[in-house]
Parts: C-alpha cells; structure tokens; sequence
C-alpha cells in the first residue's frame, strides 16, 4: 500500500467517525424546547390507578382500556407473555385470558375501563392488577363480582377497593401485595409519592 493510499483510507475513516459523532450528538442532545415535566397532580389525572400502585413497584403497565390490556398481556407475541409465564405469573396470564373470555358477556360495561399492571418483588417478582370499576355503572357490584370470581377461579386473591380518587379490583398472586396497596392508599402514599418516580 502506497503513501496516497493510506493518505485516503485515514480521510475516509476520520469522515466516517466525524459523522458518526455527529449523529450521535445531534439524536442524543437534549431539547426540552416546549416540553414541560408532568406534575404529579397530572399524572394522577392522567392514570388515576396509579394512586393504587404501591410505592415499591419495579415495574408499571398502563393500558388505556381493559379490553386492550387483556390482549397485550395475553398475546404470545409480546414480551408481557415471556416475563408472565414464570410459574408464578401462570394464574396472571390465565386471569387475563378468563377476562378476555367474559369481554363479551359479564364484563361487556367494563371493557372500556383503564387497566394498570405493576410489578413488586417480594421473595420473587409478583404482579398486581388494577382494574377501574366506574361509580357510574348501574351494575357495578356484579362487574366487581365477576372480576373476583375470574380472579379466585385462577388462583388469585382479589378486593374491592373504593376511595374519592379509585374505585378499583385489586387482584394478585400475593395478598400481602393487595393488603400494601390498600395500606398505601389508605394512607395517601402510591407510586405517585416516590420522588424518583416522578423525576421519571
């Protein structure tokens, strides 16, 4: 290899990197421009079951509707299905496909309802689902007892809970998950009152 060449093969390779640095600082570079951080009192508007979700939470789910988030969590395609069928996320995944099951029928008015789905590791990692049931719903008590008996045909514990900010179903595999987001609720604490939680 000649001096010329070599000349030409080092311009290349210095472009090459020029513009790969380029792009990495013009993707990565930070543009707040216009872009105002939620409050936490926004996000409570926004997903109000999060005020159920307790502040130990590793992970969260949201789905705008019930009948949307049923489908995520049990479509074989989505990660959801590789984390929930740990041996101990099979009755989760099984909840959800009952729910799926009874969309149709006894659950029709609740089809439309938010879902949150958050992750807590107590000894190992067990899921906690929120499930809204509107104030509103003339049949409100029969939807709240046909997502606890989907929850006890599946192996899993369930309460109702109500306060002036979530009207939910609380389902999991551990009732001391269930007994913590009433607790927190109870005493005002959620995922929303973690401060990390809101810098994110």
């Amino acid at each position: 290899m000649n001096k010329k060449t070599l000349v030409i093969y080092i311009s290349i390779a210095i472009l090459l990197l020029a513009g790969i640095a380029a792009g990495v600082i013009f993707l990565y570079k930070g543009d707040d421009s216009g872009k105002k951080a939620m409050s936490r009192v926004d996000v409570a508007e926004h997903f109000p079951l999060l005020q159920a979700v307790p502040s130990d939470a590793a992970a969260i789910f949201c789905a705008g509707n019930l009948k949307d988030g049923s489908a995520l969590f049990t479509d074989g395609t989505k990660v959801f299905d590789v984390l929930l069928s740990d041996g101990k996320f099979h009755p989760c995944v099984d909840f959800f496909r009952t729910l799926e099951e009874e969309m149709d029928g006894a659950l029709s008015s609740l089809r439309s309802q938010p879902l949150a789905v958050s992750l807590h590791y107590s000894g190992s990692i067990v899921p906690l689902v929120v499930v809204s049931v509107p104030r509103t719903c003339t049949d409100s008590t029969a939807q709240v007892l046909a997502l606890r008996e989907a929850a006890d045909s599946n192996g899993m514990k369930s309460c109702f809970y109500s306060s002036e900010n979530v009207s939910a179903v609380l389902v999991s595999t551990s009732e001391t998950i269930i007994n913590s987001s009433v607790r927190h609720q109870d005493s005002g604490m959620s995922i929303l009152s973690d401060k990390d939680f809101s810098q994110s």
